[in-house]
């Protein structure tokens, strides 16, 4: 437990150090987010969509988001807190401690945003001010978005501890003038939280909770083209004018497994149980009344899947999901989600090789995943739609997931 101890220690350290990493990579190399089928928006037909996920899961966007009825491992607090500690298929004798990750780190764009970094630090944008404002004006109108999040984890049987740090940035120009406004969410966000989940003596009822304390940084509002020149005027811009929160969100979780052939499985979960409330910390009278508090909205989720096994130590998950379901604003043809996984040398999270497949409204999802013995690799490529109401708005994000679980068997 030296070990441990010793990394729990220095976790703050590296959370911070992620945080001013992802700050360089965004706010050196973007600006401005969201995209249409043809790449251009306007204001009213999109809204900036940050992931409410607090840190970034290949596994999840690979299969569309639908994830409650097998979630386990690193995804289980998140995406089903019933799946705290595994879901495990009639396994004998499982491990007391279960799950070490240290590290797990995570970064995502859109298409637009690759190709934007590229041009920046192609063109040395950071050096160059005509350079610089070159790039931003040929970009103008197309949506851009960035992600980077890392996280330390540990599993003792069922119970879980979980401290994560995440960055993202989504915006969008809202005028079609060279020189016009652009829009632009930032959400910094650190946590730390606790979990846990009971399962009956044949593994067929899993109950599960988890909550978080958690510190949020956000910038949500409108600056001119000419402040994302040069690296050093974004950031000056950026960083002041974020608003400090603090708050806890909690989980909970319900997985049944109903029978072992084909293995069908009912799910129900709740994101931000009751509503999760963050308070401004900081001088209130320079904010008005609305800004006082942020409120993420309680996400219902029923999910079903059939998991028929392929061999010994492999599986085929079906699922189809619905999410959002208590929300009258988001279009009902948004709420539901179907997904497929190949998993090959174990189950879940745990397998060896992972292929995975998901469909929505916004269109296509896939990923794949590669366990070697400590080492895990998760790619994935996610279709989100950003549409406010029914409007149609696609953006495809991808994504690329490297981690550690010191405690793999």
């Amino acid at each position: 437990m030296r070990v441990v101890s010793e990394k729990l220690n220095v976790s703050r350290d590296w959370g911070a150090a992620l945080l001013n990493v992802c700050f360089c990579f965004i706010l050196a190399d973007l600006g401005y987010s969201q995209s249409s089928d043809d790449n251009t928006v306007s204001e009213g037909e999109i809204k900036t969509v940050l992931d409410d996920a607090p840190f970034i899961s290949a596994r999840a966007a690979g299969m569309g988001g639908a994830l409650s009825t097998v979630a386990d491992g690193i995804h289980a607090p998140f995406y089903n807190p019933a799946g705290i500690g595994g879901i495990h298929w009639g396994r004998k004798k499982a491990p007391i401690v279960r799950q070490l990750h240290f590290p797990y780190l995570g970064l995502a764009a859109n298409e637009n945003a690759t190709e934007l970094n590229r041009e920046f630090t192609t063109n040395e944008d950071s050096t160059n001010r005509v350079i610089g404002k070159a790039i931003v004006d040929a970009n103008a109108g197309k949506g851009q978005y960035a992600r980077a999040s890392g996280l330390f984890s540990l599993v003792v049987s069922r119970l879980a501890f979980v401290q994560y740090q995440d960055s993202q940035i989504a915006a969008f120009r809202k005028t079609d003038e060279t020189d016009g406004e652009i829009s632009a969410a930032i959400r910094n966000q650190s946590g730390t939280g606790f979990g846990f989940s009971i399962s009956d003596s044949r593994e067929t009822l899993y109950l599960g909770a988890y909550t978080s304390y958690n510190y949020r940084r956000v910038f949500a509002g409108d600056f001119d083209c000419d402040q994302l020149v040069r690296q050093e005027e974004r950031k000056a811009f950026f960083i002041p004018r974020q608003k400090k929160y603090t708050g806890m969100a909690s989980n909970a979780g319900m997985i049944w497994v109903m029978g072992q052939y084909w293995r069908p499985s009912l799910a129900l979960v709740s994101k931000n149980l009751g509503g999760s409330l963050y308070h401004y910390q900081g001088n209130k009278d320079f904010i008005t009344p609305e800004e006082k508090t942020l409120e993420d909205k309680e996400n219902i989720s029923i999910g079903f899947s059939l998991s028929p096994r392929i061999g010994k130590h492999g599986a085929f998950n079906f699922i189809v999901e619905g999410q959002h379901l208590m929300e009258k604003e988001i279009a009902l043809n948004k709420k539901f989600r179907t997904a497929m996984e190949l998993n090959l040398g174990g189950f879940g999270s745990e397998a060896i090789f992972g292929a995975r497949a998901g469909y929505n409204l916004a269109g296509a999802s896939f990923g794949l995943s590669l366990n070697l013995d400590l080492v895990q690799f998760e790619l994935a490529s996610h279709a989100e739609d950003i549409g406010i109401g029914n409007r149609h708005v696609v953006e495809r994000r991808n994504m690329g997931v490297f981690s550690v679980n010191v405690l793999y068997e």
